[in-house]
């Protein structure tokens, strides 16, 4: 964990390095939608195989450094919270299961970008994206149904519980657009796919990886 985030707080030096150059600035907030997508490399994906998806949220800022008209360095720091829902249902000797299980996964997000096109108007960005995980939570209900009675058991997992087994570190590569008005007013979306596993301990069978869709609204200051 202190490697993870030593590398952090080095990309957040490009922050620092910026700070006596003529920049803007700003902050954004918008929306996560991700998709965990498992590949199995050995077997066949199971029939039912349904892959976590969900909403979820993100809060942070910016600063955008002209290299020259058309091309410009745009790190950031964010706060986000990616949200996933799995449901299932089985039978057993009569005894109807039904799993439906949300859970929350924070996330430090430092995406390093290159901005091509110019301050205002349409900007194409693309670069990694460094994402330290904080912690979250796990909600699992599980109910019952018998005889036409049904029974509702929850469980809850935080903490070190949650992230046991989790890789702490998750490297992304991000592609999108946004388009920036003269008043300083911005929107824009983004994709961004998971290079490393989720899992801590590699498998050459079943890897899972994020994908995150962004969309947000931002403010640009300092112009």
């Amino acid at each position: 964990m202190k490697k993870h985030v030593l590398l952090v707080l080095c990309c957040l030096g490009l922050f620092a390095g910026a700070a006596n150059a003529q920049l803007t600035y700003g902050g954004k907030a918008g929306l996560n939608y991700s998709i965990i997508t498992t590949t199995f490399n050995e077997g066949e994906k199971p029939d039912d195989w349904e892959n976590a998806t969900g909403i979820g949220f993100h809060i942070g800022g910016f600063v955008n450094y002209a290299i020259n008209a058309k091309l410009s360095i745009r790190p950031e720091l964010l706060f986000s919270s990616r949200g996933t829902r799995i449901s299932s249902s089985s039978e057993l000797l009569g005894i109807n299961f039904d799993i439906e299980s949300t859970s929350t996964y924070n996330f430090v997000e430092v995406p390093i970008l290159l901005g091509i096109g110019g301050e205002t108007g349409l900007q194409v960005h693309v670069g990694p994206s460094v994402n330290l995980l904080l912690g979250g939570k796990t909600k699992t209900e599980v109910t019952t149904t018998f005889g036409g009675n049904s029974e509702t058991e929850t469980e809850e997992i935080t903490g070190s519980e949650f992230t046991e087994g989790m890789r702490g570190l998750d490297l992304g590569v991000v592609l999108g657009a946004g388009f920036n008005l003269e008043s300083g007013l911005g929107f824009g979306a983004r994709y961004q796919r998971g290079l490393t596993s989720i899992n801590e301990e590699d498998t050459d069978m079943v890897v899972s990886n994020w994908n995150l869709i962004q969309v947000y609204l931002s403010y640009t200051l300092g112009k």
